[in-house]
């Protein structure tokens, strides 16, 4: 919701400020603490949380970096294990550190770890020709557990490499037992990717349309049925409140939902409808323009029925 909040409206200080504290990468945090203080400069818990992420983030890379380093100086010195251990520490602080995931497909001792490693670091950067090199040349094998394989993807996330796993597992030399563990996975996996929807975010001003044209939609049926379902007999009043019965939902609506739309701030200024005052003025005015049509409606419904019980009266008389 946040996120599409500051899709529709970038300069929502508060928006970005509760996602600094919602989003998991560090980056993130100080991308979002980043942009709210340049909405509201004068806002001082911002700047000491944003410092305070800073150096935190200064504090980790030091330590990755260190980590990192070790790992290259035990490998150097034929410490191979001790060397996967810094890196298996690496990845799992930051798994989004490519040199080290290409690091494990040098020292993990299985070759579906190895091409687990290679597949992560082609994800995280695709232009790295020694690990598709060395990825093509392990995936000739025909020695892979593709049914561990699989299941490391399935744990990871990596919905289709996992599936793509799973179908070798079902159409190689496996056991039946290992053959019905890959289908039933890959089944399950399989009717997670038709259930799950992609999240959607909706254009604000979609929004407030949808939201808008409920009454309007209220009004024209019972004019409609108002003038005999011939719109030739709609009179020029009933046609009028037509013009002021969008204006009086969108107000109204625009106020409850949608207060920070930037169409408030071309008309009413940079606070838009973000003040309480001025929300209620503007939802009262909206109530008000949406009642007048409707009780025209209603006292042209009346006065045709009193016509018409006068007319039924004299031709009784």
């Amino acid at each position: 919701m946040l996120l599409e909040l500051v899709d529709g409206n970038p300069d929502h200080e508060l928006a970005w400020i509760w996602l600094s504290q919602l989003v998991d990468d560090p980056e993130d945090r100080i991308i979002a603490l980043e942009n709210a203080l340049t909405i509201n400069p004068d806002r001082p818990e911002t700047a000491v949380r944003l410092e305070t992420l800073r150096q935190q983030n200064q504090a980790r890379e030091f330590g990755q970096a260190d980590l990192f380093q070790q790992a290259k100086q035990l490998y150097r010195d034929g410490r191979k294990a001790e060397a996967r251990q810094r890196l298996q520490k690496l990845v799992a602080q930051e798994p989004k550190h490519s040199q080290a995931w290409l690091g494990l497909a040098l020292l993990e001792p299985k070759l579906e770890d190895q091409i687990f490693a290679l597949e992560t670091t082609l994800l995280l950067k695709p232009d790295q020709p020694k690990a598709s090199r060395k990825l093509a040349q392990l995936t000739q094998s025909d020695q892979i557990d593709y049914l561990a394989l699989g299941k490391k993807f399935e744990a990871n996330g990596r919905v289709q490499k996992a599936i793509s796993a799973y179908k070798k597992v079902e159409k190689g030399k496996y056991t039946t037992t290992d053959k019905a563990i890959a289908k039933k996975h890959r089944l399950y996996l399989e009717s997670t990717l038709k259930e799950k929807k992609p999240l959607k975010f909706t254009n604000p001003t979609t929004h407030l349309i949808r939201l808008t044209i409920g009454p309007i939609l209220v009004y024209v049926m019972l004019v409609f049925i108002q003038s005999g379902l011939n719109p030739l007999h709609i009179s020029p009043l009933l046609l009028l409140g037509g013009l002021i019965v969008p204006l009086g939902s969108l107000l109204l609506v625009g106020t409850a939902n949608t207060p920070h739309h930037p169409w408030w701030k071309r008309l009413l200024g940079e606070d838009g409808l973000t003040e309480i005052k001025k929300r209620k003025m503007m939802a009262l005015l909206g109530l008000v323009l949406i009642m007048l049509p409707f009780t025209l409606v209603l006292l042209v419904a009346f006065n045709r029925l009193a016509a018409y019980e006068a007319a039924f009266t004299f031709n009784i008389n």
